[in-house]
């Protein structure tokens, strides 16, 4: 928890060092990616009323699952006014050898990547041109791309 030391996060870059601003983004949005971290996203008034509801801890036995985990676990608990709490945990984080990503989530992490770019044409073909790579040689045709 060491990174996470902003509690209120006012832009983009402490958005990246905010649990509180991480969270109440998901819940929000229903997915994190690198707008995310803007600073229009960070300060949205939706965003900041949600922020201070969240309450980030810190603890060595896990609040939800088995008491035992390896290198590290992350849980998330959410109070619904519905459907009661709802929790999740996760030992390894999505993308990590243990747990890698799908093809589609990878080309779904490219294709939002590449979205901020300001030249959007070619993203499609670069992607096909990335997929189609023959490991076997020589690849010159990315610059090009």
């Amino acid at each position: 928890m060491d990174p996470l030391i902003h509690h209120r996060p006012s832009t983009g870059l402490q958005g990246k060092f905010s649990g509180e601003y991480v969270a109440a983004a998901a819940l929000l949005d229903q997915a994190l990616g690198l707008r995310t971290f803007t600073d229009e996203s960070v300060t949205r008034p939706e965003v900041h009323r949600l922020v201070k509801r969240v309450e980030v801890t810190e603890s060595a036995i896990p609040p939800v699952g088995p008491a035992d985990w390896k290198f590290s676990y992350a849980a998330v608990e959410v109070q619904t006014e519905n459907r009661g709490t709802l929790s999740e945990r996760a030992n390894v984080p999505r993308g990590d050898h243990r747990a890698p990503l799908t093809r589609d989530e990878l080309e779904a992490k490219f294709r939002d990547a590449r979205g901020l770019l300001r030249q959007r044409l070619g993203r499609d073909a670069l992607l096909t041109r990335l997929r189609n790579i023959d490991t076997t040689s020589r690849f010159t045709g990315l610059v090009a791309a």
